[in-house]
């Protein structure tokens, strides 16, 4: 008589086998799921940067364009109209310059066409519209200050961060 092959393996063996394969599986299952959640919140993140971004090119943008027609205002006081900046990042964006009265003036960057509400929005104050003298000019050097001498510079910043120039007072907060 021929005795029977010796078993290492105990009868409860194929059982605990299938819990390791279930248990490999469920483990596979939540590191994927993991990749998945953090290659979304990756996403996200990228998308709200961006939205950021876009933010602030349009809020440079419409500043950039409200400085351009503040310094064209600086050299006629009479402007009015539509500026147009070809340099800006957006192509559509503009600036209209319209007088509210003979010593103010409203200035508003819009960024695309269309637009009902302006990106920034400003009023100029012009004061002694009929006095020339009162902005700096290059070929008279004794009117430009030294860059020590801050008492004799032309604008001036107060406490509450208002830029004040001379025949403008915009009033605006930065």
């Amino acid at each position: 008589m021929v005795d029977p092959p010796i078993s290492c393996r105990s009868k409860r063996a194929k059982c605990r086998s299938g819990s390791a394969l279930l248990l490999c599986t469920l483990v596979a299952a939540v590191l994927s799921m993991s990749a998945i959640t953090i290659l979304r919140s990756s996403e996200v993140a990228i998308a709200r940067v961006d939205a950021e971004r876009c933010a602030v090119q349009g809020r440079h943008a419409a500043e950039g364009l409200l400085q351009r027609a503040v310094a064209q205002l600086e050299l006629n006081p009479n402007l009015s109209g539509i500026i147009v900046d070809p340099d800006s990042p957006f192509q559509s964006a503009y600036c209209v310059v319209q007088p509210i009265d003979k010593t103010h003036i409203s200035v508003s960057a819009y960024l695309y066409k269309g637009s009902t509400m302006p990106a920034v929005s400003q009023t100029i104050e012009l004061a002694g519209s009929d006095d020339d003298s009162r902005w700096p000019r290059r070929d008279d050097d004794s009117r430009w200050p030294r860059r020590d001498d801050d008492s004799k510079w032309p604008w001036k910043y107060d406490s509450n961060r208002k830029t004040t120039w001379p025949g403008f007072n915009s009033g605006r907060r930065w």
